[in-house]
């Protein structure tokens, strides 16, 4: 039989935690999240610290003084790179987020199943494949030697066009081939969302005389709205990375200057030069902008009468 004492601790229990087994269930999870995300945090002290290689970050001395390792503020070439980032980023944002909006839209309307199905499998695909393949595809297209693009061009009369070594084509091509990648897996997200839109607001719409172009406007889009903008919250802090797979395997000597972002950058600073505090300050300062901006982007989504995501 129980003593008094242990059932008195159980009630305790109960009363203080009348769901522990689901907060047990969460333990393990929990744990991992702490372990796994928060503790290496601790690596952000690398930023005030000179290296040690045998004493590691722990007994690395502080450095002195220590706001050295943030002279990067000052620096030329680290505002060309920042300059680099928010342009390729922001022109990525500014065409890729409404992209899958429009396929999703556009998929919604076609009422061949199978045409349906076919497309959507074919726009979603290319996201599974790496961007080292992706790369390596579009140069076999836009070779100007041998590429099937510049081949077509000669033929039209065209003067031939070095596409990947040449600047103003960079911050397109890297656009282009993100859309390509990306446009199919996100348009699921919305489909989804529209699938949930009540038919009979379709309904009511036909009635009065709205056509396909007024429902989507004005039932489809509001119906999807709150998804929109948990999405475009998300998606905000993205405009201070410009993606290193994709910029690093598309990086050649001929557009640096104009591709070079803070991720190569890092890259290029820390592991290549040794500079290991330099880039772990860089990498703060990018996790700071990147806190602020999905801070002010639920702040605004809650002020324009969203529900933002917190």
């Amino acid at each position: 039989m129980k003593t008094g004492a242990a059932l008195g601790a159980k009630q305790t229990l109960r009363r203080l935690c009348p769901d522990w087994r689901l907060l047990a269930m969460v333990l393990p999870a929990t744990f991992a999240v702490l372990l796994f995300d928060y503790a290496p945090m601790y690596g952000l002290t690398f930023s005030i610290r000179e290296l040690d290689f045998t004493g590691g970050i722990w007994f690395s001395p502080l450095a002195q003084p220590w706001h050295q390792y943030y002279g990067f503020l000052s620096d030329v070439d680290f505002w060309k790179v920042m300059r680099n980032t928010v342009v390729i980023a922001g022109t990525k944002f500014l065409f890729a987020f409404p992209a899958p909006i429009i396929l999703a839209l556009l998929l919604n309307e076609v009422r061949v199943s199978w045409y349906k199905r076919t497309v959507q499998t074919i726009s979603y695909l290319p996201h599974f494949v790496s961007w080292v393949i992706v790369v390596g595809l579009f140069n076999q297209l836009l070779s100007i030697d041998a590429g099937p693009v510049n081949q077509v061009l000669t033929r039209l009369g065209v003067q031939q066009t070095d596409f990947l070594g040449n600047p103003p084509w960079f911050v397109p091509l890297i656009t282009v081939s993100h859309i390509w990648k990306e446009v199919g897996w996100g348009s699921i997200i919305y489909l989804a969302a529209i699938s949930t839109v009540d038919p009979e607001q379709y309904e009511a719409a036909t009635v009065d005389g709205a056509g396909k172009w007024r429902q989507v406007l004005h039932v489809t889009l509001p119906g999807i709205m709150p998804t929109i903008t948990i999405i475009l919250v998300l998606a905000i802090p993205g405009i201070i990375n410009a993606g290193f797979d994709q910029v690093y395997n598309f990086l050649n000597p001929m557009v640096m200057g104009v591709g070079d972002v803070i991720d190569t950058y890092i890259l290029r600073i820390g592991l290549e030069q040794g500079k290991y505090s330099l880039t772990t300050a860089v990498g703060f300062f990018n996790s700071v902008v990147s806190v602020t901006l999905v801070l002010t982007a639920n702040w605004l989504s809650k002020k324009l009468g969203g529900s933002g995501i917190w």
